[in-house]
């Protein structure tokens, strides 16, 4: 490569670099992380935390770590929730 070329990467590696700075000092910009604790996942689904609970511990639904380090990917989650038992259960029970 000629010494033109090495400063224009150079300089676009710069521009990239601030930019992602920019980006994680601006909370709007970045998108919500999809690992949520229990409590903040328990207010996404609409039940209680003891419910969360519950579901990892006794019926299966996917989730990292252990008591206060549990963590959960609320896309998987919610997939585990449309093809699980608790679903039904959930259903049996509002009708």
């Amino acid at each position: 490569m000629n010494g033109v070329v090495k400063a224009r990467i150079a300089a676009l590696r710069a521009e990239l670099d601030a930019l992602e700075r920019a980006i994680d000092r601006d909370p709007d910009t970045r998108e919500p992380s999809p690992w949520m604790n229990v409590p903040e996942y328990a207010k996404h689904a609409r039940v209680s935390p003891d419910t969360v609970r519950r579901w990892v511990k006794i019926s299966g639904m996917p989730a990292t770590g252990e008591g206060r380090l549990t963590r959960i990917n609320r896309d998987e989650a919610d997939q585990w929730r449309k093809t699980s038992a608790c679903s039904s259960a959930k259903t049996r029970a509002a009708g």
